[in-house]
């Protein structure tokens, strides 16, 4: 199994995380090392990442523990899914997934879905969550995708509306979710 920074630890660099991304979102420093990478990378972070979608998604939809840590399984040998993780100063800041198809199958056939982005309360609204949306659509382009999916709560003005995914579908599934496209060119890649 995979371990974890302890406790303590982890507490007092997600204290000095929240200190930076304050100061940075009132324009007083700026971020120094943010880093998206594949969780095989960072293999003991999985139990991180899995937390986060286990509160986040899991629990709505009554999937267990010990299913939300297998979605999260690094040492998965597939093309996908693939699961990478934003890191500040080498501290895990979120996450997002590229899926064969998201939990639900909204839309039979369609494949990749860009899945779970999470970014951790504290690191929002700078950039972490674009920087990982990016860089999957960069691994998709790279594998040979012409498009990517995913599924959204909101039907207009998300960070995936202004990177250019439009709505092609909207599907019932604890309420609305509007389903997003986004055409891939030819030769782009991953920041």
């Amino acid at each position: 199994m995979y371990t974890c920074m302890p406790l303590d630890r982890r507490q007092g660099v997600m204290d000095n995380m929240g200190e930076e991304a304050e100061a940075v979102s009132e324009g007083r420093g700026s971020l120094s090392d943010i880093r998206v990478l594949p969780l095989r990378a960072r293999p003991e972070l999985a139990p991180v990442l899995a937390s986060w979608a286990y509160f986040e998604w899991s629990l709505a939809m009554r999937r267990n523990w010990s299913a939300t840590l297998e979605r999260y399984d690094p040492t998965r040998a597939e093309a996908l899914p693939q699961t990478f993780v934003a890191t500040v100063d080498d501290v895990p800041a979120g996450m997002a997934s590229l899926r064969d198809r998201d939990s639900y199958d909204f839309l039979p056939g369609t494949t990749p879905w860009l899945c779970n982005v999470y970014v951790h309360p504290a690191m929002r609204r700078l950039g972490i969550a674009a920087a990982l949306c990016q860089k999957l659509i960069g691994v998709a382009a790279e594998v040979g995708f012409a498009q990517i999916f995913l599924a959204s709560s909101l039907k207009e003005g998300s960070l995936y509306h202004r990177i250019g995914f439009r709505e092609v579908a909207v599907v019932e599934y604890f309420g609305p979710k509007y389903i997003l496209e986004l055409p891939i060119m030819i030769g782009s890649t991953g920041a």
